[in-house]
């Protein structure tokens, strides 16, 4: 190619490849000088110094096309991905991860776990790490749980000494009632257990205080003895007036809702239960 100009001086002759020489355009080596224009103007050319740069940066992109694992499809068959999972490192039998066992642990959950591995294609570092993972969160919600029973009996085990120093005395006779009502509904320890775990301990612990107290209240008014009244008192009517003498209680019983009020009502229903008794003797 040449340009003139005005003052009619010499043609400037532009060399193949650009300007600048050497091909290939803006400086490139001088081999590419001897290639047609098109593939003078391929770029990726242009990093190889000489034609021997050349012939080795070809054998090794061979090696690395070579080489290369393709990822199968969305439609690919297992054969196909069965393939690709052992070129990336998948073990032939799924008996060859390595998986650690922590102390206690129990060994058939690593062997379950090994053909689900196979089978998804994990390599043995990916198990590796899976399972290191899994040991340490169980580990560690190992320890919240066994943090959260500690302090739920804690809990539990003051509120019952909440309950003692607020019953005092009277705290053993209804403990007793509450374990002859437990014995009586053939209550099991483990069916206990899940009370307390439901109401807690203090509210398990005065629901069977409860029970005991009106079956010991039935028992007395039918006449059977008690081994030992709720109180130290087994005569409702007894009961019924000394708690009359409390203005605060007496207040509360004739409020509905209140316990004061359901207490009041079962002495006076005991009452005249035990009256009916006595009057069924007499006239016997």
């Amino acid at each position: 190619m040449s340009d003139g100009n005005e003052g009619g001086g010499a043609d400037i002759i532009v060399p193949p490849g650009g300007e600048g020489g050497g091909g290939g355009g803006g400086g490139g080596p001088e081999w590419l000088s001897g290639l047609s224009e098109d593939l003078r103007g391929d770029a990726t050319l242009t990093r190889y110094a000489d034609v021997e740069a050349l012939a080795r940066g070809h054998i090794e992109t061979k090696r690395l096309a070579s080489s290369r694992v393709i990822l199968p499809g969305n439609d690919a068959d297992d054969a196909a991905w069965n393939s690709f999972y052992e070129a990336i490192g998948r073990p032939k039998d799924p008996a060859e991860y390595q998986i650690e066992i922590p102390d206690g642990a129990d060994a058939a959950i690593a062997d379950k776990f090994r053909p689900i591995a196979h089978q998804l294609g994990l390599t043995p570092k990916q198990v590796t790490g899976l399972v290191g993972w899994n040991n340490e969160l169980a580990t560690a919600l190992q320890g919240e749980a066994s943090a959260a029973a500690e302090a739920k009996r804690a809990e539990g085990g003051a509120s019952i000494e909440a309950l003692k120093a607020e019953l005092g005395s009277d705290y053993g006779v209804k403990e007793k009632l509450a374990q002859d009502a437990a014995r009586r509904f053939g209550v099991e320890p483990e069916t206990a257990d899940k009370l307390v775990e439901v109401l807690g301990d203090r509210k398990a612990v005065e629901l069977f205080m409860r029970i005991g107290e009106q079956m010991g209240e039935h028992r007395r008014v039918d006449g059977e003895p008690s081994g030992g009244g709720f109180g130290g008192g087994g005569d409702p009517d007894a009961t019924l007036s000394a708690k009359m003498l409390d203005g605060n209680w007496r207040e509360k019983a004739g409020t509905k809702g209140t316990p004061e009020h359901a207490e009041y009502n079962r002495l006076v229903e005991a009452a005249a239960r035990k009256e009916a008794v006595a009057r069924q003797r007499k006239a016997s």
